[in-house]
């Protein structure tokens, strides 16, 4: 089953993360970023385009958002998954920060 996420820039959604049933991991701008005039790009790596960015080109930006060497390994042990699996990281990060916002 895929998971997905939607990823914000200033309190804006500019697209969706998906991890699709393979496991890869793709990142796709929505059509509203994608048409305003606004929009940026989230990164040079990740130009504004409609189609969607695949794991080897999105999977450097998102990673880059997540602690590096053994913060991640500790975190990745205390929530039972792999240190590798930036996806899953990501995903039980927003769970955390969603459940503790509504606190």
């Amino acid at each position: 089953m895929a998971r997905l996420l939607d990823v914000y820039l200033f309190e804006k959604i500019v697209g969706e993360l998906k991890q699709d049933n393979d496991g890869q991991m793709l990142f796709t701008y929505s059509s509203n970023w994608l048409n305003d005039p606004n929009a940026i790009p989230l990164s040079c790596s990740l130009p504004l385009q409609k189609e969607s960015f695949k794991r080897k080109e999105c999977r450097a930006f998102f990673s880059g958002i997540l602690p590096e060497a053994d913060s991640r390994k500790l975190i990745a042990r205390n929530l039972g998954i792999s240190a590798n699996n930036d996806f899953s990281l990501l995903y039980k990060k927003m769970a955390f920060n969603w459940h503790h916002s509504m606190i």
